[in-house]
C-alpha cells in the first residue's frame, strides 16, 4: 500500500505526464543514446560548453541505456523518467528492511511513511529523466548491504557489497564521502555498527 502511494505521489507531481523542466534530462538522454549507439562511454562531449571531456558519473546513463532495450518504443527521455520513479520507489522496501532490523517493525513503518510522503524526496524522484532516484536508492542499499556483512560473512555477501560500492562510486551523490566513512568505520570496528547505522537512517530520512 505504501509503495503504491509512493508511485502515485511521484506521478501526481508531474500530473501523470513525462515532464522536462530544464536542460538536465536532455543531457542525460543524449549521453544514454550515445552509449546505446556506440557501446561505450563518450570521451568528449562536443555539445557541452562548446566541447569538454565527458565528466559526469556514468551509472545513471548506463542504466538508461540498458533499460532502453526493455522499453524499445519509448524515447530515452521517457525511459530515464520511468527509471527515476522506479528507483525512488524501490528505496522504500529497502529502507523498511534496514530500519526494521535496528528499530523493529513499528518504527520501520513510520520511517517509510515519512520517507514516502517527504515533499523533497517525492519531487526529486518524479517523472524527470534525472539520476535523483538512483542517488536516493544507492545510499540506502549500500548501508543495508554493509549491515548484512556483520551477520553473514560469506563470499556472496562480500561480492554484493563490492558491486554496490563500485556502482555507488560511479554514481552522482552528495553523501558518498559521508557514507564511505561510515562503511569504513563499520568494517574496521563493528562495535560502532548500531550507532553509525542509526545516524545514517536519521540522515537519509
Amino acid at each position: 500500500m505504501i509503495i503504491f502511494l509512493g508511485i502515485f505521489l511521484r506521478l501526481w507531481v508531474s500530473h501523470f505526464k513525462i515532464t522536462f523542466i530544464d536542460y538536465d534530462p536532455f543531457y542525460h538522454a543524449r549521453i544514454a543514446e550515445y552509449i546505446q549507439e556506440y557501446g561505450f562511454l563518450p570521451r568528449w562531449d562536443p555539445h557541452e560548453l562548446g566541447g569538454i571531456p565527458y565528466y559526469y558519473p556514468p551509472a545513471f546513463h548506463i542504466l538508461m541505456s540498458v533499460s532502453q532495450f526493455f522499453f524499445t518504443p519509448l524515447s530515452s527521455l521517457e525511459v530515464g523518467s520511468i527509471l527515476n520513479v522506479f528507483l525512488g520507489v524501490l528505496s522504500i522496501p529497502f529502507l523498511y528492511l534496514l530500519t526494521r532490523e535496528e528499530f523493529g517493525s513499528q518504527i520501520a513503518i513510520i520511517a517509510i511513511i515519512l520517507f514516502t510522503v517527504s515533499p523533497a524526496l517525492v519531487f526529486r524522484s518524479s517523472l524527470w529523466a534525472r539520476p535523483n532516484g538512483l542517488n536516493i536508492f544507492l545510499p540506502i542499499l549500500a548501508v543495508y548491504v554493509f549491515s548484512k556483512i556483520q551477520k553473514n560473512t560469506d563470499l556472496t555477501t562480500y561480492l554484493l557489497a563490492l558491486l554496490v560500492s563500485i556502482f555507488y562510486i560511479i554514481s552522482h551523490s552528495f553523501v558518498i564521502l559521508t557514507l564511505s566513512i561510515i562503511w569504513i568505520a563499520i568494517l574496521t570496528d563493528p562495535s560502532h555498527k548500531n550507532k553509525l547505522i542509526h545516524s545514517t537512517i536519521f540522515f537519509i530520512t
